[in-house]
């Protein structure tokens, strides 16, 4: 089963459309069963309204002529900079009349071939806390049986980027909602020991790193791309750039990252395992 994963794509611009145009030719030339949107599927403030038109403009008429369902999260600009419920819902109406746009509720569970995926609502994690989604993963993690368990979600868990470390988000682990606390206690207490990758965007860059036991992959490069940081973790891949990993989940684990430009990064294969 293979598929593509990308974040932060929501500003209509020319990056955006190259990104786009470089998972087209991937996809053609490697092979897609579907897609993974990361969150801030619409700057800045999410649809502010009901059906707003920009949403078309930056995911329809983006990503409409490629063959391909987009499995969404919702990102924090998805719910505009002050968390505003209504705007988050407004994308939820609008993915139940768009066929390529699925994003059926805030958090959500599916099933590819040896796969069984897990979407987050990671912003509610952090202003919020942590149920019911927790209690959700519980529950519905454990009796699952699959060869491939995958959790994606907005934002990073462990990363060297701008935004970094949940618990220690912008370098401010003394800041109890700003520091990503609660995000941090969801991933370490009921994602670890259960899934073998963890997908997110937040951090416009490229990343891959192992972390307890889970693959975490960072891919917010879908419209921009900023600086890698040093936050302390280990990469096996980072690259400072717009793109896309591409991800083979067989006998092995392929995480193949892409520039907008088509042309491969980096390439690593990870045998599997169970989760630890």
């Amino acid at each position: 089963m293979r598929f593509v994963a990308l974040g932060d794509v929501g500003k209509g611009n020319d990056v955006q459309r190259a990104v786009a145009s470089a998972l087209g030719t991937v996809c053609a030339a490697r092979a897609c069963d579907f897609a993974l949107l990361l969150g801030d599927n619409l700057y800045p403030d999410g649809m502010t309204t009901a059906g707003a038109p920009r949403m078309d403009e930056v995911f329809t008429e983006v990503y409409g002529g490629l063959d391909l369902d987009f499995y969404a999260v919702l990102g924090n600009h998805d719910y505009g900079r002050t968390h505003v419920d209504a705007n988050a819902q407004h994308q939820v109406d609008w993915a139940d009349q768009h066929v390529q746009f699925h994003l059926p509720r805030r958090y959500y569970r599916f099933r590819s071939g040896p796969a069984a995926f897990w979407a987050l609502d990671t912003d509610a994690v952090f202003w919020n806390g942590l149920e019911p989604q927790a209690t959700w993963l519980d529950d519905t993690m454990g009796p699952v049986e699959a060869r491939w368990k995958v959790v994606f979600g907005h934002h990073t868990w462990r990363s060297n980027g701008d935004h970094g470390n949940a618990g220690e988000y912008e370098g401010w682990s003394h800041v109890p909602y700003a520091s990503g606390n609660a995000v941090r206690a969801l991933f370490e207490g009921h994602v670890k020991g259960r899934a073998q990758l963890y997908l997110s965007g937040h951090d416009h860059n490229l990343q891959s790193l192992t972390h307890e036991g889970v693959e975490i992959v960072v891919s917010g490069g879908g419209a921009s791309a900023l600086p890698l940081v040093d936050r302390g973790n280990t990469l096996r891949a980072g690259h400072a750039s717009a793109g896309f990993v591409w991800v083979e989940l067989a006998d092995a684990m392929t995480l193949a990252f892409y520039d907008a430009d088509a042309q491969l990064l980096s390439e690593h294969v990870i045998p599997w395992s169970p989760p630890d």
